[in-house]
C-alpha cells in the first residue's frame, strides 16, 4: 500500500511538474484559491464621511501642485487592506478636487471608471473627445482604454467621486 501511494504521488508530482514547465496548472491544485468553503476576505466595512473628506479635498487644492500630481485625487483606503489606497481588493475609489480653470492631462488606463459629480458648477469629463458637462449627482462612465480628461470651467472648485474597477 505504501509503495502504491508513493508511486501515485510521484506520478502526480511528475504530472504537475510537466504542466508547470509548460506554463499550465491543474485546477485541482488551485481549487481552494477560487472555490472557498468559507469566505477569506481582508476587506472591512468602512465609511468615509463628507465631513471628513471634503475639507481634506479642499485643502489639497491649495497644498498639492498639479505639476507634481497631475490630479488631486484623495483615495479611500480600506482599513483591512493596509494602506493600499483601494476601497476593496478590486476597486479604487476617492474624491477628486479641481480648481477653477484646471484641466487634467488627457490619459487612459486599463481600469474602467465611473465619476459622480458631487458639487460645484463647470465640471466636465471628456471621453474620446465627447464632452460630458456634469451637474451635482450626474454619473459618467469611462470604459477602459478610452482617452479622457476632467476639468472645471467654473469659477469655484468642484468635487467629484471617482471609482475605478481594477
Amino acid at each position: 500500500e505504501t509503495a502504491m501511494t508513493t508511486t501515485a504521488k510521484t506520478t502526480e508530482e511528475n504530472f504537475e511538474q510537466a504542466l508547470q514547465s509548460r506554463g499550465m496548472r491543474g485546477f485541482w491544485s488551485m481549487l481552494d484559491e477560487y472555490e472557498m468553503k468559507e469566505p477569506r476576505n481582508a476587506e472591512k466595512p468602512a465609511v468615509w464621511t463628507y465631513a471628513e473628506y471634503s475639507p481634506l479635498a479642499r485643502r489639497a487644492l491649495d497644498e498639492v501642485d498639479l505639476r507634481v500630481a497631475d490630479r488631486r485625487n484623495i483615495f479611500f483606503s480600506n482599513p483591512g487592506l493596509n494602506g493600499t489606497g483601494t476601497i476593496t481588493a478590486r476597486l479604487l475609489g476617492g474624491v477628486q478636487a479641481i480648481n477653477a480653470g484646471e484641466i487634467s492631462t488627457v490619459h487612459r488606463h486599463s481600469a474602467s471608471a465611473a465619476r459622480v459629480h458631487l458639487e460645484g458648477e463647470g465640471a466636465y469629463t471628456t471621453v474620446e473627445g465627447g464632452k460630458c458637462n456634469l451637474e451635482p449627482g450626474d454619473l459618467v462612465i469611462n470604459p477602459h482604454g478610452l482617452w479622457h480628461e476632467t476639468g472645471n470651467l467654473g469659477d469655484k472648485p468642484v468635487l467629484g467621486m471617482d471609482v475605478l474597477d481594477l
